[in-house]
């Protein structure tokens, strides 16, 4: 019996998994992976914004002549003034009310380096569009493919287009960071906030009124009724701008922007050429630099390799439009529309001989590379095969080019960007010349009016001068560009100085028996801008 039951006992399964348990350790077990340690997402895009700053910062403020437009406003207004270019002639030269008191307001308490502020503001607001490029990327890229959503902040922190005219002094980057907002606080239910956002980008510059039927169109589309609480925040915060300026200066419109819609420069773009502004597209990313800088052996432009760029990252915003379809079909008419209209409207300026600049369009970039990071990503989703790999190789291959293509145009960390130091030059020249009441006339008022700021500048195309409308348009004999300093103006306004690069008098003053009657070379700055031999001054002779 004391057998059967140590048999019996042996038997049993706890005895067995005993003896499974202790051999356990020769059995050679199974390595598991300790997890790879990520980098925190909110760490990556704040590295990101980090670049943006670096890129912006590392070459200092290098305000174009316009800027200085803005700045002089800057200076009479917080030196009691009043909001006027030239002290006692209340015109509105500036398209940028908005950006000129946000300036002034910081100006003011210390009455520091404006250039520099200009810069601070400008790369404040684009690391808020950095971002918002980021949370809208994470909110419509896809689950599976999240290293897309970083692609449109990145490209944009390095963006060569944007940055440029950030460390221009424009208000650029206000505004672009305005048109964003407004997006992303509509799309995240935050209406009346968008709405403010919508009022204030009217504020910084007129284009931002297509962003107001734009965004109060989506209200509609959202709720399913009229949004009057929104339209009457936007009313309410341009109103009594609009009723300052009327009564301030008879006219709520910008003088710049009537002088330009009077065809104060001559237009010259017929057939495609007139649809330049939807080139954006393919001229800052991802080879959008390279390209601009190809040239046959004769001279010309390759203008095919940049059409075919053009209709390529066309698709691709085709497609991340789709991709934001997909999660909300308001949304994606609203992000595709907005750059439609913006390019619609600069188009048809264009056949009212409106000359359209270049920073006219750098609102643009956020929404194209939205567009197209999307894109890649919805891409992506629709490629055969395994989709880990599909995307590790476009990530790679499309950043990689685009980081190539944007420091290459940096000159790797040296800004191409420069100011027009010869007007400088010949503000303190004439410095020690110049007395209470004296007028100098000349085509580009903007580093030379900062820089003599007690001097009545005459603005030859009228952006702070009305009066110099009367004498457009300008004979065609006199023209060597696509502006001119008119003789008659000259002669009837008798200045006591004339400024002006040669190229812009070259067919006009320089040819006039009157004016050289009149008028003597005073002194000649050496500059090759715009093909021009030198900048010009000269005097009235009753007073050399």
């Amino acid at each position: 019996m004391g057998a059967r039951s140590r048999r019996f006992e042996s038997s049993r399964p706890d005895h067995y998994l005993n003896y499974f348990v202790n051999l356990t350790p020769l059995i050679k077990q199974p390595e598991v992976k300790k997890p790879v340690a990520k980098l925190p997402k909110p760490l990556i895009i704040l590295a990101i914004v980090g670049l943006g700053l670096l890129v912006r910062l590392i070459n200092g403020p290098h305000p174009n002549d316009d800027a200085f437009i803005t700045f002089r406003y800057v200076e009479n207004i917080t030196s009691g003034l009043g909001f006027v270019y030239n002290q006692g002639e209340k015109v509105l030269g500036t398209t940028t009310p908005l950006y000129t008191l946000l300036l002034s307001l910081l100006y003011f308490p210390f009455k520091t380096n404006l250039p520099w502020l200009g810069l601070l503001l400008n790369t404040l607001a684009d690391c808020g569009t950095i971002l918002w490029l980021g949370w809208l990327g994470k909110k419509f890229c896809p689950p599976n493919l999240r290293g897309f959503e970083y692609v449109a902040p990145l490209l944009f922190a390095l963006s060569v287009f944007s940055s440029n005219w950030c460390i221009a002094g424009m208000e650029t980057s206000l505004f672009s960071f305005l048109l964003i907002s407004t997006f992303g606080l509509g799309i995240m239910g935050r209406t009346h906030l968008a709405a403010v956002a919508a009022a204030l980008a009217v504020f910084c510059r007129p284009e931002g009124i297509l962003m107001v039927g734009l965004a109060l169109a989506a209200f509609w589309l959202m709720s399913r009724r009229f949004p009057w609480r929104e339209a009457l925040i936007i009313a309410g915060i341009g109103l009594p701008w609009l009723i300052f300026a009327t009564l301030y200066y008879g006219n709520p419109l910008p003088q710049s922007l009537l002088a330009k819609g009077e065809g104060v420069y001559i237009f010259e773009e017929t057939g495609l050429s007139r649809l330049k502004p939807f080139s954006l597209i393919a001229w800052d990313n991802p080879f959008g630099q390279f390209i601009t800088n190809l040239q046959l052996p004769d001279g010309k432009r390759i203008l095919l390799v940049g059409l075919i760029a053009t209709l390529t990252f066309g698709g691709l915003i085709g497609l991340g439009a789709w991709r934001i379809w997909r999660v909300n079909k308001i949304a994606a008419v609203w992000a595709a529309g907005f750059p439609l209209l913006f390019n619609l409207a600069y188009i048809l300026a264009q056949f009212r001989k409106v000359l359209i600049f270049d920073w006219y369009l750098v609102p643009l970039v956020p929404w194209y590379l939205l567009l197209i990071g999307l894109g890649l990503a919805q891409l992506v989703e629709i490629l055969p095969g395994p989709k880990k790999l599909w995307a590790n190789g476009i990530l790679t291959l499309f950043v990689g080019i685009s980081l190539v293509n944007q420091l290459q145009a940096y000159d790797f960390g040296r800004s191409r960007m420069q100011s027009p130091e010869h007007y400088r030059e010949a503000a303190n020249f004439l410095a020690p010349r110049l007395k209470p009441g004296q007028t100098i006339v000349a085509p580009e008022i903007g580093m030379l009016g900062y820089f003599a700021p007690t001097t009545r500048i005459f603005d030859s195309v009228g952006l702070v001068s009305p009066e110099a409308l009367k004498y457009y348009p300008v004979p065609k004999n006199e023209l060597a560009s696509n502006n001119a300093v008119p003789s008659r103006m000259v002669l009837e306004q008798k200045p006591e100085y004339v400024i002006s690069l040669e190229l812009f008098v070259r067919n006009s003053l320089k040819l006039s028996p009157e004016f050289q009657a009149n008028y003597t070379l005073l002194q000649k700055i050496p500059t090759n801008t715009y093909g021009s031999d030198g900048l010009l001054i000269f005097i009235r002779k009753d007073l050399s």
